[in-house]
């Protein structure tokens, strides 16, 4: 992957630690991806060479018929079928592999948005996390994919804990103060009968004015939900309390209060988890396993960055005939801009 100065450059500003994951990040994603580039190169190398061999049977048979039934026709179409059975090969090794070199690009990706905070004059810190470690007789990759497991599982948690219905109680509490605002809006203004000797009663009006052609038509009508509300509060409640307990779930209900506590407890378990898949890929990728990564894996946590910003100096990159096309190949030049207090075999390892 060809990276631009500035991704270079705020790469460069990363911590030590978090700068060597990024570059194993990079590599394993050119990795897979020429691994990949390089079927789908073999397989229409196949398709071309596979035609040519059908275009020599055709020529073939069509001067000689007796070809057709001759040891070179029965070879050639041998040497197609053998050709065939590779290209199905690649097909299914490139659907194997190709959701992989996705994966590792969008992650890439995410940590170039990432890095690229850097270039607003501020460090990204180290959160200094210690390395996760397997269980006894797991693997780094098999740790990594029951670290995904474990996300997916919190996070349907979480989405059920967010479908929960509120308890019956609460429901009937909010049923019983919309019909009490409903009915206070339904009261007739009887002031005028008593002090003003008025002879009709001022009952409550809903807006039903409308724009048509640019101009505004008022009216209002007698507002007569609401009137019914105040005629019949308690029966309107009654039965709102019956169908509520028809349809209530308290079994599975949550207040929002509740509900918000056991999201956030979970949320910090995935934040926990994630740390640990993250940790996971890493040791992974070190040990040169095939291991694919979540597509939305926190860039800021497979770096193990703290969330915070620190000011800074900066390092110095800007030179004159500076070049570094990729990570894996840096110019002399490049490495000799870089602060002496980091070794070069550290930074390109």
């Amino acid at each position: 992957m060809i990276l631009g100065e500035s991704h270079r450059r705020a790469i460069d500003r990363l911590p030590a630690d978090a700068r060597k994951k990024t570059i194993r990040l990079l590599n394993e994603h050119d990795a897979v991806r020429a691994a990949v580039e390089e079927m789908l190169n073999r397989r229409q190398r196949l398709r071309v060479e596979i035609g040519e061999v059908l275009a020599h049977v055709e020529l073939q048979h069509s001067k000689d018929r007796r070809y057709g039934g001759s040891a070179m026709h029965k070879e050639s179409l041998e040497k197609i079928a053998t050709m065939e059975r590779e290209v199905a090969d690649l097909d299914a090794t490139v659907a194997e592999r190709a959701p992989r070199a996705a994966a590792l690009r969008a992650v890439f990706n995410q940590v170039l948005e990432l890095v690229s905070i850097g270039t607003l004059g501020h460090r990204l810190r180290s959160a200094n996390s210690p390395p996760a470690k397997p269980r006894k007789g797991e693997t780094p990759a098999a740790a990594m994919v029951r670290s995904q497991q474990k996300i997916e599982e919190l996070r349907a948690e979480i989405e059920r804990i967010g479908a929960a219905p509120i308890p019956s109680s609460l429901a009937k509490e909010r049923a019983r103060s919309a019909i009490n605002e409903l009915a206070e809006r339904g009261r007739p203004n009887v002031i005028q009968l008593v002090a003003h000797d008025a002879r009709t009663v001022a009952w409550p009006q809903v807006d039903t004015g409308h724009v048509f052609e640019g101009e505004l038509t008022p009216a209002t009508v007698p507002d007569a939900l609401a009137v019914l509300a105040w005629l019949n509060r308690d029966a309107m409640v009654g039965r709102l309390e019956l169908d509520i307990d028809a349809v209530a779930d308290d079994a599975n209900a949550m207040t929002p209060q509740d509900r918000m506590a056991a999201v956030e407890a979970l949320k910090t378990q995935v934040d926990v988890v994630e740390r640990e898949e993250a940790s996971f890929f890493d040791q992974a990728i070190i040990e040169g396993a095939a291991v694919t990564p979540r597509p939305d894996m926190s860039a800021r946590i497979l770096l193990d960055l703290s969330p915070g910003l620190s000011d800074g100096p900066q390092i110095p990159y800007e030179k004159k005939g500076v070049e570094m096309r990729r990570f894996g190949t840096p110019s002399p030049e490049h490495l000799n801009s870089l602060p002496a207090a980091e070794t070069r075999d550290e930074i390109w390892q």
